[in-house]
């Protein structure tokens, strides 16, 4: 009798079928999940990448976390049942990654001093090409772009698509903004210490930006579309003032600048110089204007004539409103700066007395038939008495413009003449004036031939 043999009839396990991913499917670098449907008849499930094992599983679907790269891969499946196997189709997936870790941020507001784009490098590419704006900048093979050129401030998008054995993959389209915080004061500078209050804040124009907005001493001042703005009054003198200056645009965020500070320290203005007319000046009755040197910090001067405040004046010259009274007078100039510190000038004085410069009788160089003992001449403004000189001798002395000799008629002859106009303030000398007296006047051409308006039809052969 023979031994007793067993066998067992089994069929082959289904062939697996609907993978995940699928033919050439392209799926994010990383873990993997490989996943297909049940075969039945399969008790477990070898799974291969790129014809090696990487585990076996009684389930339909295996992840391989780890040691795949980039690129395009095969796998496989061989359903194993009680007593034979069945080998799946060879299928296909592609590992990349999408772009990402954009620099700057998507949406971010940063300086217009940008000068490199940068992204995550992105597995499975081997180059990237580079979108700005909607326009196609250039191709790279590392995952990040030097600008060649400054950016305009304002809003802008890129884009990086990446290039591989997946293809092409598009990265999401991110946006940036550049706006400059102000940060170069120009008057008053960071620090500056000011003898004179600011009329104004000035700053250097921020890249990006339409308006800014300026706080002065932590308090909003106002708003500006250029890069300055006026102060509505004049600032404390002695204190130190802070500002700081917000740049907006279109940029969602505004980039603010820095708290600047500054100090007002008054001086004193320099001291008024150069007057007119001079310090123990005499000058004519004809006087309308005061007149001096500006003075170095002075932002305006107050004028004191004879001891009363006539007014005050931005530049260094002051009409005198009504005609001054003859003789002395004083005055002073006090220099006033923006701050209200004084500085007076020195008291001067002058004098209002004209130069005797009119002879009536006898006239300069005239010829006089008599002899002459009155001297006549016109007034001299501002003299209270005259000194009369002839031929260099004081004759005496006079309160008006008339002098008779008191000796009489002076001789026959030729004659020189002067008169020194004096007053309690000053002296003034005329010029020199001549006469002759005593002359023999000869009588005038008469009997004229041909007579005067006559008509003759004779030639005229001599007058």
């Amino acid at each position: 009798t023979s031994p007793l043999w067993r066998f067992t009839v089994c069929s082959s396990p289904e062939v697996p079928a609907d993978p995940f991913p699928g033919l050439d499917m392209t799926v994010p670098c990383g873990a993997v999940t490989l996943d297909w449907s049940d075969a039945a008849g399969a008790l477990s499930y070898d799974v291969y990448v790129d014809a090696i094992l990487v585990g076996s599983t009684t389930s339909s679907s295996l992840t391989v976390s780890s040691g795949l790269s980039g690129g395009g891969h095969s796998w496989m499946v061989v359903a194993v049942g009680d007593c034979d196997v069945t080998t799946g189709p060879i299928w296909s997936f592609c590992l990349t990654d999408t772009p990402a870790g954009p620099l700057p941020g998507d949406g971010e507001t940063t300086s217009c001093n940008l000068a490199r784009l940068d992204w995550e490098d992105a597995c499975g590419a081997t180059a990237y090409d580079v979108y700005l704006d909607s326009e196609w900048l250039t191709t790279v093979s590392t995952s990040d772009l030097i600008l060649t050129a400054p950016l305009a401030g304002g809003a802008h998008t890129w884009q990086v698509v990446a290039h591989g054995a997946c293809g092409n993959v598009p990265g999401p389209l991110w946006s940036f903004c550049l706006l400059d915080p102000p940060s170069n004061p120009v008057a008053p500078f960071d620090g500056e210490s000011l003898a004179i209050p600011p009329t104004l804040l000035d700053w250097e124009d921020a890249c990006g930006a339409t308006t800014y907005t300026v706080f002065l001493n932590g308090t909003l001042l106002g708003q500006s579309t250029v890069s300055q703005i006026v102060l509505p009054t004049v600032l404390e003198d002695g204190t130190t003032h802070t500002w700081q200056v917000v740049a907006e645009g279109e940029c969602p965020l505004p980039a603010e600048g820095v708290v600047w500070q500054f100090s007002i320290n008054c001086q004193a203005p320099g001291v008024p110089s150069a007057p007119v007319p001079a310090d123990g000046e005499t000058t004519g009755c004809g006087l309308t204007m005061l007149d001096w040197a500006d003075a170095p910090g002075a932002a305006s001067y107050r004028v004191v004539l004879d001891g009363v405040e006539m007014g005050s004046t931005s530049v260094s010259a002051f009409p005198l409103p009504s005609p001054l009274t003859l003789g002395h007078h004083e005055w002073q100039i006090i220099a006033v700066s923006h701050c209200g510190a004084e500085t007076p000038g020195g008291l001067l004085s002058f004098c209002l007395l004209d130069t005797p410069d009119g002879p009536i009788t006898p006239a300069d160089q005239e010829a006089l038939p008599g002899l002459v003992d009155t001297f006549d001449w016109a007034d001299a403004c501002g003299a209270t008495t005259y000194t009369l000189l002839v031929d260099g001798v004081v004759q005496g002395v006079t309160s008006t413009s008339l002098f008779t000799l008191i000796g009489g008629p002076l001789p026959g002859g030729s004659h020189t003449w002067q008169v020194v106009a004096e007053n309690d303030c000053s002296v003034t000398t005329g010029p020199v004036w001549t006469f002759t007296s005593g002359c023999t006047l000869v009588s005038p051409p008469s009997n004229p031939v041909p007579a005067d308006g006559s008509i003759t039809d004779t030639p005229i052969t001599q007058i």
